[in-house]
């Protein structure tokens, strides 16, 4: 855990936090660049070189963003997804459907 935002989220996995939990780059690393097995969808794609690391493709399931459920983290632009994801302690309904 990297970041905890009371009755909001609670955000995990940049490996920044590892080496220095309390460092300035925690909350901005990303995955690196290769391949990974999308369970959903049964096929291995790649990830790319973009902000914040390595990227995925954005996907937008249905529901979203209720209480207790897993979102991934982005930067605010599109297709900026990468290994950090926060789960949701509230409903937060305005982050549902955004494409930045």
């Amino acid at each position: 855990v990297h970041r905890v935002v009371e009755d909001f989220v609670v955000q995990l996995g940049c490996p920044h936090s590892r080496e220095d939990p309390f460092g300035q780059m925690v909350g901005t690393g990303g995955p690196e660049v290769g391949t990974y097995h999308n369970y959903g969808q049964n096929v291995t794609e790649r990830r790319w070189k973009g902000l914040g690391g390595a990227v995925i493709r954005d996907e937008y399931p249905k529901p979203s963003n209720t209480r207790f459920t897993l979102s991934m983290a982005n930067t605010g632009e599109k297709n900026t997804g990468g290994s950090q994801f926060f789960i949701n302690v509230e409903d937060n309904f305005e982050l549902d459907w955004s494409t930045p």
